[in-house]
């Protein structure tokens, strides 16, 4: 077993979503602060004749008397879970209290239970190394892998030809062609790109060899968040940074570019022996390699540097020259220097497309167009990107 100490840098905000979504019932901003709240111990402990007068507000349809009940009577210090930056996001928050029809509701970050401590999950992270090293094999096999992509877009258009003769409806051809196509594609990605790139005659999770790599999940120091909202950026745009006007806040990490030295401690396993072992497969009748190829971590960083730094810098081109602001921050992600055991990786939402797809041969659709915005933190900064160190453990 090869072993690292893992440790991400976090360059820009990071938001990695726990599928929590909460509205001003379950949260506090007070003086700055944003306070996760434990409704359910508040209740437990309120007393009788507060209890009723919850009641009262509860059942009121609107929710502005609720919401004003939970600000003037939970005590935020006493029944929070955690706490966050809210400096720029407090003047929403006000806002809201006295306008029902605000929601206000915050996507909060992942969070150890019971503890409420933030981390990266380890999932996540090896979820994007493992887009970076299949781009790395599809480069290498491009001619196969490119003629496997000609013969599912050969079956969509046969796909097309049958449904326009059953329903009939010509003027549909295009839309019905874009379906079947984005199909196509989402079926060759799954079953025939990645086999094809890590040696397996089919998809097989058995013979996977990310089976190799364990990556453990990154805790983050005590108080690493903040409460912020993302702006859509389109290259389109007539005026403003979101022409939507629609606000979506996110728990996010801080980063270097909020000038914080934010880290999270991991660590990354590579079985080094289970790609010699052999298994009979009674399918097949014959012995074959317990994994169908051999990962290590000289190939994880050559794949993460050459796919995810050319990004930065495309992005740079393409989105961050027009605005100073933005090509400040964008520069100084650019800036940054890998030692020969670091390299960057982007996580969480908001990572775009380009970075989350394999080049050339993953084919996104989307009816408007994609690569055409971005999301950024507060509306200046770019999201997601990180910069992982890997020492050895001996």
């Amino acid at each position: 077993m090869q072993r690292y100490k893992m440790t991400l840098t976090i360059l820009s905000p990071v938001h990695i979503g726990s599928g929590q979504e909460i509205d001003p019932t379950e949260y506090i901003v007070k003086d700055s602060i944003f306070y996760r709240i434990d409704l359910p111990r508040f209740l437990s402990e309120m007393p009788p004749s507060l209890r009723a007068e919850f009641d009262r507000k509860v059942s009121d349809p609107n929710p502005f008397v609720i919401r004003d009940f939970i600000r003037n009577h939970v005590n935020p210090e006493k029944y929070a879970c955690f706490k966050a930056d809210a400096g720029v996001f407090e003047p929403a928050y006000k806002e809201s209290l006295s306008n029902p029809n605000r929601q206000l509701e915050i996507n909060l970050f992942t969070r150890t239970p019971g503890t409420w401590r933030a981390y990266i999950p380890g999932s996540s992270i090896k979820g994007a190394i493992r887009t970076a090293v299949i781009n790395a094999l599809a480069q290498e096999k491009k001619e196969s892998v490119k003629q496997k992509k000609e013969e599912a877009e050969e079956r969509a258009k046969e796909r097309t030809e049958r449904i326009i003769e059953k329903l009939k409806q010509k003027n549909n051809e295009k839309k019905i062609y874009q379906e079947q196509l984005q199909k196509a594609y989402e079926e060759f990605g799954r079953t025939q790109l990645e086999p094809l790139c890590l040696k397996q005659d089919k998809f097989n999770p058995q013979s996977d060899p990310f089976r190799c790599v364990k990556i453990s999940d990154a805790m983050l120091p005590d108080s690493p968040t903040f409460i912020d909202k993302t702006e859509i950026f389109k290259l389109t745009r007539t005026s403003g940074a979101d022409p939507s006007k629609i606000q979506m806040f996110y728990e996010q990490c801080f980063s270097m570019l909020d000038d914080e030295d934010i880290q999270a401690e991991g660590t990354l396993d590579i079985d080094n022996l289970l790609p010699e072992k052999h298994i009979y497969d009674s399918r097949q009748e014959r012995t074959i390699p317990a994994v169908s190829m051999k990962l290590d971590a000289c190939t994880i960083l050559k794949a993460c540097r050459a796919f995810y730094q050319p990004k930065m810098q495309q992005e740079h081109d393409k989105f961050y020259r027009s605005s100073p602001e933005l090509e400040k921050n964008s520069r100084q992600l650019l800036s940054v220097q890998y030692a020969d055991n670091e390299f960057p990786i982007r996580l969480g939402r908001f990572s775009h497309v380009e970075c989350t797809t394999v080049d050339e041969f993953r084919q996104p659709y989307n009816s408007r167009g994609w690569g055409n915005s971005r999301t950024l933190s507060g509306g200046t900064m770019p999201m997601g990107w990180v910069k992982v160190r890997l020492d050895p453990i001996s």
